[in-house]
């Protein structure tokens, strides 16, 4: 059992309770960093928290202390202007980064995306390719990247594909359609990668523990997905014999993804479904390598259609199917 103290941040959201899961399984100490104050960890143990804010620095001294490894996942997946994820991506990694060099920390490890680089075309990106992200949230990720690199900490950046699994609320929409018998893509398209949850936090646990510093990996299955392979496999996994596939011209998707954002901001909420999001479902394909992964740290990756029988299993337990 490891006696060494990681921290982490974004450990309440949907990955982060797989990888605080993952990692106290592994015997790690954690020190935790949150904006909620009301965040009680079952193993108390184990688990320190800390309640900060990360636009104001003097929250964060201290952090490092006695901390071996930090996992930073903390940030913004949804806005409505570049501000938005500039204070909640970019500002929120050079704050934490700012105070992090004061410690001799042995790895920052920085889970960024693989709308960072960008679409692919054809041919999957590999991690030397030139990054050209297409959204406000690809660009913040980008930048934050750079912050990230320029700190001269030692560093491993991790870009996952689009992930799911258990707990996962922004994909439950796929399972939902795909219980009604109904498929949807936007012009046919676009081609993608995945990561079960589990697989990467494994990948973040075997990224943590092996000798790989100052790099940059693409998270994937190695898999090629299109939204109608995608319906075949939940199909499956649910026992649904037929779906209707809707092929939306991406001009009708444009403007329904303006609608939403509309009616979103109306209501005071925000949104995955914006013309943010649209500039990237747009897109032929997503698609990046995972062998630079593979030959350096996990390629021991779950069965899609398993990963996504455990998911269905999870969600039906917990009443949300």
């Amino acid at each position: 059992m490891s006696e060494k103290l990681v921290l982490l941040t974004g450990a309440t959201g949907f990955i982060g309770r797989h990888i605080t899961s993952e990692l106290i399984s592994a015997g790690y100490r954690l020190r935790i960093l949150t904006r909620r104050s009301t965040f009680h960890p079952q193993n108390e143990g184990h688990i320190e928290v800390k309640v900060v804010d990360y636009l104001k620095e003097e929250t964060l001294k201290g952090i490092g202390d006695g901390v071996d490894y930090v996992i930073h996942m903390a940030g913004v997946i949804k806005g409505k202007s570049f501000d938005v994820f500039k204070k909640g991506n970019i500002y929120t990694t050079l704050h934490l980064l700012n105070e992090i060099k004061n410690y001799p920390i042995k790895k920052f490890i920085y889970l960024s995306s693989q709308s960072a680089a960008g679409p692919s075309g054809k041919k999957p990106l590999r991690e030397d390719a030139k990054p050209h992200p297409v959204s406000f949230y690809g660009l913040s990720k980008k930048i934050a990247e750079e912050k990230v690199v320029s700190s001269k900490l030692p560093y491993v950046i991790l870009r996952p594909s689009a992930v799911f699994g258990e707990g996962d609320r922004e994909t439950l929409s796929l399972f939902q359609m795909a219980k009604w018998g109904l498929s949807i893509s936007i012009g046919g398209g676009p081609f993608f990668n995945l990561i079960y949850v589990k697989d990467l936090a494994k990948v973040i646990l075997n990224t943590l523990e092996k000798d790989v510093v100052n790099t940059v990996y693409f998270v994937n299955n190695g898999e090629v997905y299109s939204p109608q392979k995608l319906s075949a496999l939940l199909r499956r996994v649910m026992g649904k014999e037929y779906a209707l596939h809707v092929k939306v011209p991406k001009r009708i998707a444009g403007i329904v993804a303006f609608l939403n954002e509309y009616y979103a901001g109306l209501v005071g909420k925000e949104s995955m479904l914006t013309r943010e999001k649209f500039r990237e479902l747009k897109q032929y394909a997503w698609l990046a390598s995972n062998e630079k992964l593979k030959k350096e740290v996990y390629n021991d990756f779950t069965p899609t259609e398993e990963a996504l029988r455990r998911t269905y299993e999870w969600y039906k337990e917990y009443g949300w199917l």
